[in-house]
């Protein structure tokens, strides 16, 4: 019988082969999230959150039975790292963007943004959420932002929550999860940077 959905979830360039009787498909793809920004101990500085990744839906692809096509799934980022791209055939037809890195900066890093909707390709499409700021205080500690979440199938992912301030240097909350989409991670505490924002990847 002919599978009705074949998934990918590991990051890498795949092949795959249109089955007998198989002239069109339908193309899910979800970008790869972002890494945070790193840290810099010696200043205490806490970096923010890395961006989610997009989604984007192509319906009704002509294919032939037999000819084989990319699948390509994003890596997620690690520290200062941006998340890679997804795509279906070629960057045409099927596109989902990877989020941005955060940074680390003198004040506490800048959260990185989500996967953008329209830079991607498809009928239906959505952005990840950006990573949270980094807060710094010198020298009693920082907090990393949390990782923006990856976009859902109906809905644009969640921002990461900032950094803790003040008396409070936790990390900041990972955007949570929309319908079909995968959490933020949360931002690490006392004196170290955002952590990544959680990849989602499929095609």
């Amino acid at each position: 019988s002919v599978p009705t959905q074949v998934v990918y979830t590991n990051s890498g360039t795949f092949i795959w082969t249109a089955p007998a009787g198989v002239t069109t498909v339908t193309a899910e793809v979800w970008g790869g999230g972002a890494g945070g920004g790193g840290v810099n101990d010696s200043m205490v500085q806490a970096s923010g959150g890395g961006g989610g990744g997009a989604y984007a839906k192509k319906n009704s692809i002509t294919v032939i039975p037999g000819n084989t096509y990319t699948v390509v799934v994003g890596a997620g980022g690690t520290d200062s790292v941006a998340g890679g791209d997804s795509y279906f055939i070629n960057t045409n037809t099927a596109l989902a963007k990877g989020g941005k890195k955060g940074t680390v900066g003198f004040e506490g890093g800048s959260g990185g943004a989500g996967g953008s909707a329209s830079s991607s390709k498809g009928d239906i499409k959505y952005s990840g959420g950006s990573g949270g700021n980094g807060y710094y205080n010198e020298p009693s500690g920082a907090g990393g932002g949390g990782g923006g979440s990856s976009a859902g199938t109906g809905a644009n992912g969640n921002n990461g929550a900032n950094g803790g301030c003040c008396d409070d240097y936790s990390g900041g909350a990972g955007g949570t999860a929309p319908i079909g989409g995968g959490a933020g991670a949360n931002g690490a505490p006392s004196n170290m940077g955002g952590t990544d924002a959680v990849q989602v990847g499929g095609a």
